[in-house]
């Protein structure tokens, strides 16, 4: 059950360099208590207890303002569905994605590296399986005037066309493996940029289309953008460009320069726009031969040791699935994909 890494997260997240106690999640993070959401064994419905319900926002995710009609899945004209060009592992799940921005605003691209969203952008990811009728979850982040970003997964009933917020996160649901993280649980990745949006960013929508044409240029078109972004690549080619991607998807959003463990965990796995080769990017410059700060079992004490990713920290966590494993939530089958196009990089370095 990816629960159980939770209790574990300062251990996980911080283990590829440091044995001090993580920071707190925000403090202005829902809460709502373990045993009021629980998942149906029988597969069906699942029930949520409201008994100490406290979130703030939509109770239901036809309130979020997804749908312009919730029964014919029409998405509202005002939300904009776009897709990423390294998907962040999810146990192979289908994922949907969904941005709008209140009228007349745009983001922030100043620092291309780090989006600064305005208050008022609405967020959707929706979890599915072609299988079934319906998804599992569709998790909702909405930024709030205070600057920080209310999150929470809506689970969906599969008997019905009825959506509820769990924001005390469900595990198994639908007798699956699939777990709504709780909001405390979202704010720990999200929280690792500087802005709580991981999705829409530079390297992400790069070589991704909306509605057809290119995103980042489609979206300075519709007035999106504060200026024009020309596309951009991963430095290298082949095994290695594949690697960089996708650690920075699936890595970047903890390990960087500006978010929650920026000042705990001095390695960095995130792409910069100002990176035009392989040895140029962080990701080179803090991971070979580093060592960690712990010792994991075996003696496993480098982060990336050149050709060889048996003894090699990264690739290490990332085949294991248990208290070590990274990413340290929201997954519990192997990226074998994702592990083999590492293993490969890492073999291929002198």
């Amino acid at each position: 059950m990816a629960w159980l890494a939770w209790m574990f997260v300062p251990l996980a997240l911080l283990g590829c360099g440091t044995t001090a106690s993580a920071p707190d999640a925000h403090d202005d993070a829902h809460t709502h208590d373990d045993a009021a959401a629980e998942a149906d064994t029988h597969g069906h419905d699942v029930a949520i207890d409201e008994t100490g319900f406290t979130f703030s926002g939509p109770k239901t995710l036809q309130e979020t303002g997804l749908y312009a009609d919730f029964t014919a899945r029409t998405i509202a004209a005002d939300v904009i569905a776009f897709t990423v060009r390294y998907e962040l592992w999810s146990d192979g799940v289908t994922k949907k994605r969904w941005l709008k921005l209140p009228p007349g605003t745009k983001i922030d691209t100043t620092d291309p590296d780090h989006w600064v969203f305005p208050v008022g952008t609405k967020l959707w990811k929706e979890f599915s399986t072609p299988d079934m009728l319906r998804p599992f979850e569709t998790r909702y982040l909405v930024k709030l005037p205070s600057g920080k970003w209310d999150m929470v997964g809506y689970a969906w009933q599969h008997e019905a066309d009825v959506t509820i917020a769990a924001p005390g996160g469900l595990t198994d649901i639908h007798a699956t493996k699939h777990d709504v993280p709780s909001t405390e649980q979202c704010h720990v990745c999200h929280d690792g940029v500087k802005d709580g949006a991981i999705g829409p960013s530079l390297y992400q929508l790069s070589k991704q289309q909306i509605d057809g044409k290119p995103a980042l240029t489609e979206l300075f078109a519709r007035g999106l953008l504060d200026k024009k972004i020309d596309e951009i690549d991963p430095p290298g080619t082949g095994t290695v460009q594949d690697a960089l991607g996708y650690l920075h998807a699936n890595c970047g959003h903890c390990h960087n320069d500006a978010g929650l463990w920026a000042t705990v965990v001095p390695m960095r796995l995130r792409l910069r726009a100002s990176d035009t080769t392989p040895e140029s990017t962080w990701i080179y410059s803090t991971t070979l031969g580093k060592k960690a700060k712990h010792v994991l079992p075996g003696g496993v004490d480098t982060i990336v040791v050149a050709g060889n990713p048996d003894v090699s920290q990264l690739y290490f966590r990332m085949a294991k699935r248990d208290l070590e494993q990274m990413p340290p939530l929201g997954t519990e089958d192997l990226d074998s994909k994702g592990l083999a196009t590492v293993k490969a990089w890492i073999l291929g370095l002198k």
